[in-house]
């Protein structure tokens, strides 16, 4: 798929939109300055939703690329904390931080186990219908790959 072709107003909207850090009432007026402030909230939002930016091309955009996110993940699994001063002080481990971080990076590789119990639909009694999983495999540019839809029922359940 090509990428997508944006007009100058909406990568101008993009750019002013990662200036302040997200607020598209800014960014919308930046872009169109005699818009009222009140209509710029909302046509900041349309504009937002209609230009469709991923997540990874976003990223891209504000200079995050992988690399840079590996340096931040090393840096927290190295994290630190000091206590005490002058000869007293003592630098050690933050075991705490470096487990948020350690468990950041499992949920990014795909690392943890499905657990079947977090599945079930909440339902009257124990019964549930049925449970739809999307496996949905993204590439290194952010696009999806592949995409895999697998359906559990109970056995006692009717077909539909």
């Amino acid at each position: 798929m090509d990428k997508l072709k944006r007009t100058m107003k909406e990568v101008e909207f993009l750019d002013a939109y990662i200036k302040h850090k997200g607020n598209t009432t800014k960014a919308y007026l930046e872009v169109f300055p005699k818009v009222k402030k009140d209509s710029a909230a909302v046509l900041g939002c349309n504009l937002l939703k209609r230009i469709n930016i991923s997540m990874s091309e976003l990223l891209d955009k504000m200079g995050i690329d992988d690399h840079t996110i590996s340096q931040k993940l090393l840096e927290g699994l190295n994290a630190t904390t000091t206590t005490g001063k002058g000869k007293d002080k003592i630098i050690k481990p933050n075991y705490y931080i470096r487990a948020r971080y350690l468990d950041m990076i499992h949920r990014l590789k795909a690392k943890y186990p499905i657990d079947e119990t977090r599945l079930r639909l909440p339902g009257i009694g124990d019964s549930s219908t049925s449970v739809t999983l999307r496996e949905i495999v993204y590439s290194k540019d952010g696009k999806k790959k592949k995409e895999k839809i697998e359906t559990t029922r109970n056995e006692e359940d009717p077909p539909f």
